[in-house]
């Protein structure tokens, strides 16, 4: 017997804000596509929004450019989702001097899990996951 095959969706998008909204819509309707409700899609809207947002204002120092990837499947009834970067890691932004608190609190409100990881030798992945019985 043949295991049936995982839903997954993969992307790679710039390092820019404009791409927070195409991230955020591609992932919302891949949540809708697999069973989450309405709200379920809400809450991976803000989760997805502050991960990539906080890949964008703090991953990479200007002039340098960077990407953003963004892997999501559905596994064991849940949507899981990871936002990765290969910039400086977890900072503070010299432009404002705030910490990036407030959007981790937003993730952990919002998200049923997640982790952040520092990535070797450089980057940061966060990982998020929403059960979808019951969305």
């Amino acid at each position: 017997m043949r295991a049936a095959p995982v839903p997954l969706v993969t992307f790679e998008l710039p390092a820019e804000a404009r791409s927070v909204g195409t991230a955020r819509r591609w992932l919302r309707a891949f949540a809708s596509d697999h069973g989450g409700g309405v709200e379920l899609q809400s809450r991976v809207s803000s989760a997805l929004t502050e991960a990539f947002a906080n890949a964008v204002l703090h991953a990479y120092a200007p002039p340098d450019e960077g990407r953003i990837d963004v892997a999501a499947d559905i596994e064991d009834g849940a949507l899981e989702i990871v936002v990765i970067d290969d910039g400086s890691g977890l900072r503070a932004s010299p432009s404002d001097g705030q910490s990036m608190g407030m959007g981790f609190g937003i993730i952990a409100s919002t998200a049923d899990a997640f982790a952040i990881r520092e990535r070797v030798p450089q980057g940061t992945e966060v990982w998020l996951r929403f059960e979808l019985a019951g969305s």
